[in-house]
């Protein structure tokens, strides 16, 4: 059996580099909505083995305390890599901090996200719009039905039928 040689063009032999980015420990933080945010790591394969991870959430405030608790611990494992956190307060900014604990006892921060801003939460669409039901006056009207419920008005207390009422829109004040 004869080789069969291919006639298309040829290459030089080029050494393939890995990109200097994938020796760093990275993390991000990104919001998903108003009340979760999705959080993911890599770390350096040439880092020594930890026994544990944990993300440390923090809220962003407007005052100035130099130390600041975590609202929320979560241990994680280095396999995992990404993971989902549900926030106590939608809305607000949040920081998550990576840090790694080793068999000598070492605790070490290994790296911060940026700040994320998650988005203001919006009035569920099953709350209604305000609104005013207000009885027509019409005196030409027949006479109520004795059955017919007594409704309080602003001026006078009436009896109204429920087929003389009107809904009209208000603007809160």
């Amino acid at each position: 059996m004869k080789a069969i040689q291919s006639t298309g063009p040829t290459f030089p032999h080029r050494t393939v580099v890995i990109p200097a980015g994938y020796d760093k420990t990275v993390l991000r933080a990104l919001p998903c909505n108003p009340e979760q945010l999705f959080v993911y790591w890599e770390l350096p394969h040439t880092a020594s083995p930890c026994i544990s991870l944990t993300l440390s959430l923090f809220e962003q405030t407007t005052d100035a305390t130099s130390e600041k608790k975590p609202v929320l611990n979560l241990p994680v494992t280095p396999e995992t890599r990404n993971c989902y956190i549900s926030v106590p307060v939608p809305g607000c900014s949040y920081t998550v901090t990576l840090k790694a604990a080793f068999a000598d006892n070492n605790l070490i921060t290994l790296t911060n996200s940026d700040t994320v801003s998650l988005p203001q939460p919006t009035p569920s669409p099953q709350t209604p719009a305000r609104r005013v039901i207000t009885p027509l006056r019409n005196e030409s009207a027949p006479a109520p039905d004795k059955h017919a419920p007594v409704y309080e008005s602003r001026e006078t207390t009436t009896t109204l039928s429920p087929s003389s009422w009107t809904l009209q829109g208000h603007t809160p004040s």
